[in-house]
């Protein structure tokens, strides 16, 4: 039995398709409400409503994520220099505080399943430098680019959002 992170489909191309339908269904049935967060973001924070952020993806393929913008942007470069951001960085712009917390920020992600570089559930995707750091650190790091990351992670689909701090908090 080999030990894989996340999710190995046992038919590919049925899973692809799946990915591909349930992503494109959630585009279209979810479009009034991303356009009212675009206009929403638009007259809050300016053009740049969209984040194209670097992230390792299947195989270790880098690949540009899609996210809402919703932090200050010369700030969160600082501190995110080399980790994730930190819960009290108070960097969030006021609408990104409450996209961030309902998870809408991840709406455009959905164009990523649709391109192939995520399924729905998978490892989360991580920056290639925060993927250097725990390879270092975590023996079998490595395994979870075995499988294409996801918009929901294992740990988030099995016991809800915010799951991993409180596992980590015990």
């Amino acid at each position: 039995m080999s030990s894989v992170i996340g999710f190995r489909d046992t038919w590919p191309f049925g899973y692809r398709l799946y990915n591909v339908a349930v992503a494109t269904l959630l585009l279209v049935a979810l479009s009034p409400t991303i356009l009212l967060l675009a206009f929403l973001l638009l007259i809050t924070q300016g053009p740049n409503i969209l984040y194209f952020g670097p992230r390792m993806g299947k195989n270790q393929r880098p690949f540009q994520i899609i996210k809402f913008r919703t932090l200050c942007p010369k700030r969160a470069r600082a501190i995110t220099a080399d980790r994730t951001l930190p819960a009290d960085a108070n960097i969030e712009t006021r609408l990104g505080k409450i996209l961030r917390e309902v998870r809408l920020d991840e709406l455009p992600q959905l164009v990523n399943i649709i391109r192939g570089d995520m399924n729905i559930c998978g490892p989360r995707p991580v920056r290639p430098e925060i993927a250097a750091i725990e390879s270092r650190r975590i023996k079998g790091y490595e395994k979870r680019f075995d499988v294409r990351p996801g918009l929901i992670g294992p740990t988030q689909a099995c016991f809800g959002h915010g799951a991993s701090k409180r596992i980590r908090a015990r």
